[in-house]
C-alpha cells in the first residue's frame, strides 16, 4: 500500500485578528499558499487529507449570533471566501458539515456554565 496517500497534514491557520492589519493580510496570503499547495498535491493523483484548525467560521449557521462576529477575522467575507476556494479548487470536503443531517445541526457551540445555556458568542470554527 505504499504511495496510496499523497499527503496528510495538520493545519493551524493564523487567527488574523485584529483586522484590518498585517495579521489579517498574512492570513489571506497563508490561505492563498495553502490553496496552491493543495492543488499541487491533488494534481499528483493521490488522495490527500488536511485536518486541523482553519480559524474560519464558514457560514452564518455556524455561529449563535452572527452579528457579534461581523468584524472578527474568522467571520470576514474574504476569509470565508478563501476557505470555500480551498474546498472547491482542491475538491476537499468540510466533514463536519457533510456528516450532519442539516447545516444548522453542524454548529458545535460551546456550552456556558450551565448545560442549558448557550454562550451568546459561540461558534463552530472550521476545524
Amino acid at each position: 500500500m505504499a504511495g496510496l496517500w499523497n499527503a496528510g497534514g495538520a493545519i493551524a491557520s493564523p487567527n488574523g485578528n485584529p483586522q484590518p492589519g498585517p495579521r489579517f493580510d498574512y492570513k489571506l496570503r497563508w490561505f492563498d499558499r495553502l490553496i496552491r499547495h493543495s492543488a499541487e498535491l491533488l494534481g499528483e493523483g493521490s488522495p490527500a487529507v488536511l485536518a486541523g484548525d482553519f480559524n474560519v467560521i464558514p457560514t452564518d449557521l455556524d455561529v449563535y449570533a452572527p452579528e457579534r462576529w461581523r468584524d472578527d477575522a474568522l467571520f470576514r467575507p474574504e476569509v470565508r471566501s478563501a476557505y470555500h476556494r480551498l474546498l472547491g479548487c482542491a475538491r476537499f470536503t468540510d466533514a463536519t458539515l457533510e456528516s450532519s443531517t442539516s447545516a444548522a445541526s453542524s454548529a458545535r457551540w460551546t456550552i456556558a456554565a450551565s448545560a442549558t445555556t448557550v454562550n451568546s458568542s459561540s461558534a463552530r470554527i472550521a476545524n
